[in-house]
């Protein structure tokens, strides 16, 4: 990774953006843009698992940690990405890189591997916009599924809908429609983060 960005002309800061799509059949997909355009579109399912969730709870890790973080998703089906994200370690040494910005800026990347190929994207952006452009799309993703019925079902449904099961004592009648909107509220809820949250919060305040 560092040695293909090491050869790499990437002195230019890019914004970063992130879109989840509403789910469907147990996938949610997602799509990445660099300064307004496409460079990958990913397949994440919620069946074994809420990779929203957890981009969130690695975004606080990059946030909380000075180690190098990293988040790893494997879908079962043949597929893996690593999304790394770090802070600049030293300034390039190019006329075109506004060092006054060096130590707001960041290295993010995604390795993708398949059965079938590998792709690695990568770019420097600021961190705040890099973080905050991940949680508003997440929030936004959580927003839309408020008014899905069957939000749960067609996303994450052995994750939550099964642990609202587990709340029943053998025998006993299930009801369908409050274990629905229990299990709903407990997917919204994972896609929260008052860590995030407060940490731009305070960005702000700083940059203001």
């Amino acid at each position: 990774m560092y040695s293909t960005i090491a050869k790499s002309d990437f002195k230019q800061l890019k914004k970063v953006e992130f879109y989840f799509a509403d789910p469907e059949a147990g996938w949610v997909d997602m799509t990445i843009r660099f300064d307004g355009n496409v460079v990958v579109e990913l397949p994440l399912t919620g069946i074994w698992g809420d990779p929203l969730a957890d981009l969130l709870r690695w975004t606080e890790e990059c946030i909380m940690t000075t180690e190098i973080p990293h988040f790893i998703y494997h879908d079962g089906e043949g597929r893996d990405f690593v999304f790394h994200f770090e802070g600049l370690m030293f300034p390039p040494e190019d006329s075109r890189f506004d060092n006054c910005r060096f130590y707001e800026t960041g290295i993010f990347s995604l390795f993708m591997y398949n059965l079938r190929d590998e792709k690695f994207i990568f770019t420097l952006c600021d961190i705040v916009d890099f973080r905050t452009n991940l949680y508003n799309a997440v929030c936004d993703f959580a927003e839309r599924q408020k008014a899905n019925v069957n939000a749960v079902r067609d996303w994450a449904f052995y994750i939550y809908d099964q642990k609202i099961l587990g709340r029943y004592k053998e025998g006993e009648e299930c009801d369908d429609e409050e274990d629905n909107r229990l299990a709903r509220k407990m997917m919204l809820d994972h896609l929260k983060s008052p860590k995030i949250k407060k940490y731009l919060q305070e960005r702000k305040k700083h940059k203001i």
